[in-house]
């Protein structure tokens, strides 16, 4: 003989004990894939490295959980009295699309890529941005920064892809 629990009246709906553990177990799960898709989400970045003055020094941009990625706009900012912007060459896996990069204004880019077929990957480099760093500085100066200011990302359906952007400090040596 099975016993249910305690009834509680609500209205005109019956809960049961059990009904109530259900409930729960339904709203943990539903909060742990509300976590999981933030874990999971996509992110563009640029990650932190070291430079010395009058070195010339790589820039990746990287974009984490990219699934089906055909479509980048990214606005970049930084500082021309430390670094100068001499080239940016597509990463590995985006060597298939093609890319444009705006570099009119000192101290601001644009770079714009697509392709017909999206990419896939965690942490795929889109570009490697090469800068020239000043041989001199303001005294003290100790880092610097390239500043991702706007994104914009495509899947293959042209569909918006929401994305978190982080950027690194370059340490001045």
């Amino acid at each position: 003989m099975v016993k249910a629990g305690p009834v509680e009246r609500t209205g005109t709906t019956r809960r049961t004990g059990s009904d109530k553990a259900v409930l729960r177990i339904f709203g943990l799960v539903l909060l742990g894939l509300m976590l999981a898709g933030d874990l999971l989400a996509v992110e563009v970045f640029i990650p932190q490295i070291s430079a010395r003055p009058g070195e010339m020094v790589q820039v990746p941009v990287v974009v984490d959980q990219a699934e089906g990625l055909a479509g980048v706009k990214l606005v970049l900012t930084y500082e021309p009295d430390v670094l100068q912007f001499k080239e940016a060459a597509k990463g590995p896996k985006a060597q298939a699309m093609m890319h444009i990069v705006n570099d009119r204004k000192p101290g601001h880019l644009i770079l714009v890529m697509a392709g017909a077929r999206g990419i896939d990957g965690k942490n795929l480099v889109l570009f490697h941005l090469g800068f020239q760093v000043q041989k001199s500085m303001k005294n003290g100066r100790e880092s610097t920064r390239v500043q991702i200011v706007e994104t914009q990302l495509l899947s293959e359906q042209l569909r918006e892809i929401k994305a978190t952007v982080k950027t690194g400090v370059i340490r001045l040596e």
